[in-house]
């Protein structure tokens, strides 16, 4: 991700910019981190409190003012954020705070791809290595068939994370005793990949969705041809990359409805993709609570 790319902006006035910045984040539901790098390199944070959550993700500068950004990749919110000091900086030489920037940036992106390219080698040495997926528990649990997912030595469920072209680049592995214990490879890309279920060929729709197990019940339920995003974060993107790949196709995005989440962000994400990608939005209704 680029510190300089953003959905929102929020300033904020205060003296002290870290705790300034800390607010900020908690103002938009997130746990900030307790510590914060002045580096203005990407960092990644729980957003729950949970020692393997990392969907969180901040960057900061101090010089010449507090600045930065932070997001979190789970739900979709990323968000520039600048302290605005009571007196306006001057005498700063600000071509040269641009050029600074423009450097860590580069830096940043090479290293990210690194990070990717490896993650991507681990995942395909991992997956040519495991077994097709027959009665694994959260199979089970979620009424789904396996759809040509695979299980590692481990036992646990790998669904693979792949472009528009097919190209494998990580896995979310699934564990047998924990359902919510999904994670990536480390360093590996999620951004536009996704998993497929069913074929587009004869399809005059095709379904996003965010996770695997909601795509399987809605292609099961429907016969319709899914892609699973994996995270609301990413539904924009994915709805990006196959409005470009299948530009005849009508595109409906399957909304995960977190009415009970601040902000709401598998449906708010879902707006956001279909409007971008001119498609529709599926809402799921739950009916009356049972007494």
């Amino acid at each position: 991700m680029r510190c300089r790319s953003f959905t929102s902006q929020v300033f904020y006035t205060g003296l002290d910019g870290l705790e300034d910045f800390k607010l900020a984040i908690a103002q938009r539901g997130l746990l900030p981190p307790a510590d914060i790098v002045l580096d203005g390199t990407i960092h990644r944070f729980s957003t729950t409190g949970k020692p393997d959550d990392l969907s969180g993700w901040y960057c900061l500068y101090d010089k010449p003012v507090f600045a930065g950004a932070f997001g979190c990749w789970r739900t979709g919110i990323s968000i520039k954020w600048r302290a605005s000091p009571n007196r306006k900086p001057d005498n700063f030489d600000w071509a040269d705070i641009a050029a600074q920037i423009e450097a860590k940036r580069r830096v940043r992106d090479e290293e990210k791809a690194n990070r990717h390219t490896a993650a991507a080698i681990e995942a395909s040495r991992h997956w040519s290595t495991a077994l097709d997926a027959t009665g694994h528990p959260y199979l089970l649990a979620k009424g789904v068939a396996a759809h040509g997912t695979r299980i590692d030595a481990r036992g646990f469920l790998l669904v693979p994370m792949r472009d528009v072209t097919g190209k494998l680049w990580n896995l979310e592995r699934i564990n047998p005793a924990d359902f919510k214990d999904k994670k990536g490879l480390y360093g590996g890309r999620r951004t536009s990949c996704y998993f497929s279920i069913g074929t587009v060929e004869g399809a005059t729709s095709l379904c996003v969705a965010e996770g695997f197990a909601t795509a399987a019940s809605l292609h099961q339920a429907t016969r319709l041809p899914v892609a699973a995003a994996f995270n609301a974060g990413n539904l924009l993107s994915v709805a990006t990359a196959l409005r470009t790949k299948f530009p005849k196709l009508a595109l409906v995005i399957c909304a995960d409805n977190d009415s009970e989440t601040l902000g709401n962000p598998g449906l708010s994400s879902a707006i956001r993709a279909a409007k971008a990608v001119g498609g529709r939005v599926a809402i799921p209704h739950f009916g009356s609570a049972l007494i």
